[in-house]
């Protein structure tokens, strides 16, 4: 036995120790951190059920129109030492993939207040994202107005990302070649009707001579009339 402890392996004890420690507090500190419970994990109670909806439709919408995922997450504890630290905490423990574009708002009751922050995962648009929410919505949080703070998350982030299948800084098309082919050839049709309408005989159609008539009483000029040589139809000038 002392042979086997003089062994080399004799020195690894302390550090298998400190390991076993290390994997301990990391399981206890992943054990802290509360599950998902969708797209708004109120454990804080900051809304109500028309808020909830509220909050979930505006989530469906940036979705759709910006390809970015919003997740808001409110509670009255926290075990990290802020709220950045259990925002982290948590985009870690949700298994958020990495390469989606996710935020993440964790909005956390303190003794003295209310302590925020935004972060996001690698695939966001803009990495400077999740900051400039943060300090955007900053001044509603020192206020204690929540539900406030997280509706206008989402005004900045329409002010911040572009519509999704624009890339940001490109401006519209003006109209596809084909677009102003249809146009072109809808406005050359509507000319041949007023043509048709206007020049061509409706009884043989040749098309319409003008002539000018002049009546009793009338001026010089006279007015102007379509008639046909071939059927002799005659109608008044518009």
């Amino acid at each position: 036995m002392r042979a086997l402890l003089a062994h080399p392996l004799y020195r690894l004890i302390p550090r298998l120790l400190a390991t076993l420690l290390f994997v301990a507090i990391a399981v206890q500190s992943f054990a802290q951190v509360p599950r998902s419970i969708g797209p708004v994990s109120d454990y804080g109670a900051v809304l109500d059920r028309h808020g909830r909806e509220r909050i979930e439709g505006l989530i469906e919408e940036t979705r759709a129109t910006y390809g970015v995922s919003v997740m808001i997450f409110a509670d009255w504890q926290n075990p990290y030492p802020d709220a950045g630290a259990l925002a982290r905490a948590l985009l870690n423990a949700w298994g958020i993939a990495p390469r989606t574009a996710t935020l993440l708002a964790v909005f956390i009751r303190t003794d003295v207040g209310w302590d925020h922050a935004v972060v996001g995962t690698a695939g966001l648009p803009d990495a400077t994202l999740p900051q400039r929410l943060t300090d955007g919505v900053a001044d509603l949080v020192f206020h204690g107005r929540i539900e406030e703070a997280m509706v206008a998350l989402f005004d900045l982030i329409g002010e911040a990302v572009e519509p999704a299948g624009r890339p940001n800084g490109e401006t519209p098309e003006r109209g596809s070649p084909v677009g102003w082919l249809t146009g072109g050839i809808l406005l050359a049709a509507g000319a041949l009707i007023v043509l048709i309408h206007r020049r061509l005989c409706p009884r043989c159609g040749r098309i319409l001579r003008v002539e000018r008539v002049r009546r009793h009483g009338e001026s010089e000029s006279g007015h102007r009339v379509y008639y046909c040589r071939s059927c002799g139809f005659r109608r008044p000038h518009p």
